[in-house]
């Protein structure tokens, strides 16, 4: 089992003015992935690790930023942010962070993102779906720190087919709450699943290797000293405190690791709780929860 960092990768590095030449003639063929910029001397590369992309799918993005002879650095410095969006439905907004701030990158050189991310389920894999798939709008663009304008750097519009129907689904077992509290439109309710001391689920086992992730947030009402033991099929894969705030923990596992049982046990364990009326002082719910569960990932 190898745990995955969850913070962005990014790398510089340097590159001749000839090969930067040679690599903006190569890409010409590739439209629908490298694209030229509206910052001058500036071109892009843009992959996802897998080819054929579905919802409910947790994959790697890799940009490479290419400058040529011609690049001069705007002025300010800017945060890189992915957002992809299915019709009104926003999917994602992520923010990658950049080897060195825009500010200060120079000519002919060649700097690398990688981040991963995740499209959640949204599609009925029951209902006939256009071909080759549904449209997703996916773009890339510069924000800056300051009151000027977002530069959108990067624009494609991907097609995601429904998830295979081998997906591991996630059954809640035992120590889930649901709290259901008023939206911000009247007669609207908001509904959260919440942990309390020990929360149970059941996975069905792929026979194959698989890639385990959970987010989540801690409230800041919790205790101080909450720490969670995270189990899977009577291993545990990792115990670590948890401060207040979101959290995010990607496991690849191994199938040797998940065993041959069709059923995989997944626990999740924190040594403090609070109350939900502490956290919505609205409610008079009074049971005992540790954090609040955004996503179960397991494919």
């Amino acid at each position: 089992m190898k745990k995955r960092e969850t913070g962005n990768k990014s790398s510089i590095y340097f590159k001749p003015v000839w090969l930067a030449a040679l690599t903006a003639l190569l890409l010409i063929p590739a439209v629908s992935c490298e694209k030229k910029l509206p910052v001058p001397g500036l071109e892009i590369s843009v992959s996802f690790a897998d080819k054929n992309l579905s919802d409910n799918l947790l994959t790697n993005l890799k940009v490479k930023f290419i400058t040529t002879s011609g690049f001069e650095p705007p002025a300010g410095d800017y945060q890189l942010v992915a957002r992809a969006t299915a019709g009104n439905r926003a999917l994602f907004e992520e923010r990658l962070s950049l080897p060195l701030p825009l500010s200060k990158w120079q000519p002919n050189r060649v700097y690398e993102v990688e981040k991963l991310l995740y499209f959640p389920p949204f599609i009925d894999r029951f209902s006939p779906q256009p071909a080759p798939g549904k449209a997703v709008n996916f773009s890339l663009y510069f924000e800056p720190s300051g009151a000027k304008e977002t530069v959108v750097v990067y624009r494609r519009q991907l097609k995601l087919s429904p998830s295979p129907a081998d997906t591991s689904d996630i059954v809640f077992l035992d120590g889930w709450v649901v709290v259901k509290r008023p939206g911000k439109k009247a007669g609207d309710w908001q509904t959260e699943r919440w942990a309390g001391q020990q929360a149970f689920c059941w996975l069905k086992n792929p026979g194959r290797a698989a890639t385990l992730m959970l987010r989540g947030s801690i409230p800041v009402e919790a205790p101080p000293g909450l720490t969670m033991v995270i189990t899977l099929a009577d291993r545990v894969l990792e115990e670590f405190a948890l401060p207040p705030g979101n959290f995010e923990k990607i496991y690849q596992l191994t199938a040797s690791g998940l065993g041959q049982k069709d059923g995989l046990e997944l626990i999740l364990k924190v040594n403090k709780t609070v109350k939900i009326n502490e956290i919505y002082p609205e409610l008079k719910d009074q049971e005992q929860v540790g954090f609040r569960l955004e996503t179960i990932y397991f494919r």
